[in-house]
């Protein structure tokens, strides 16, 4: 065994791994690690697109200072700080948002997504309304955490109350699909309503 540390100590001179392994070294990697993502995901929120720090910081002082004031009875009210929320009439604040979404977009799991001529679709969005996709259902919790968890870190948080999945399964004998109700899925800890479609009878012309 003496043999066998010695050799370890002089190969892993002569070869040492990839700073960004931590397994396997002595070192407590973990952590290590831990605060290593911590520090790249608070300068990821500094930075963006690799616009300059000035213009960022500019950007920053704009939105930290803005305030309004609302009219009542033909009289305005004290100004009030805006601290959240897409500025209405700003041609900043969607572009700003549309970046925030594309950081999402680019987080969602490869490989998981609804085929389509050779093509998987992982996701539909609008604004702020997100469709997510799998093909099966086993796949399509891992996509929600990433939006969870990649959003929360932007300052975006999902609301359950307001999503809900639809679970369809093709039943190609009866030319119709099934909806099933039996796997859970959620935001965290809270649960998503699952929906079915109805079919409307159809109207004749």
């Amino acid at each position: 065994m003496g043999h066998a540390w010695l050799l370890a100590k002089r190969l892993l001179n002569c070869c040492p791994p990839d700073m960004r392994q931590c397994g396997f070294v002595s070192a407590d990697g973990a952590l290590e690690n831990t605060a290593v993502l911590d520090a790249v995901l608070g300068d990821c929120r500094k930075k963006a697109r690799g616009l300059p720090d000035g213009f960022i910081n500019y950007l920053a002082l704009i939105y930290n200072t803005v305030h309004t004031s609302l009219a009542v009875n033909g009289e305005n009210t004290n100004l009030v700080r805006v601290g959240c929320g897409v500025r209405q009439e700003d041609p900043l604040s969607p572009i700003f948002f549309n970046m925030a979404m594309d950081l999402i977009l680019a987080s969602l799991p490869q490989g998981i997504g609804y085929g389509v001529e050779g093509e998987k679709i992982a996701a539909l969005t609008y604004a702020d309304d997100l469709v997510l996709l799998a093909g099966s259902k086993v796949e399509m919790q891992e996509p929600i955490d990433s939006v969870v968890e990649i959003g929360e870190i932007l300052g975006l948080r999902v609301n359950s109350r307001k999503s809900s999945v639809l679970l369809m399964v093709p039943d190609g004998e009866r030319k119709k699909h099934h909806y099933l109700a039996e796997r859970v899925y959620s935001v965290r800890r809270s649960k998503l309503q699952q929906v079915a479609c109805v079919a409307l009878p159809r109207r004749k012309l």
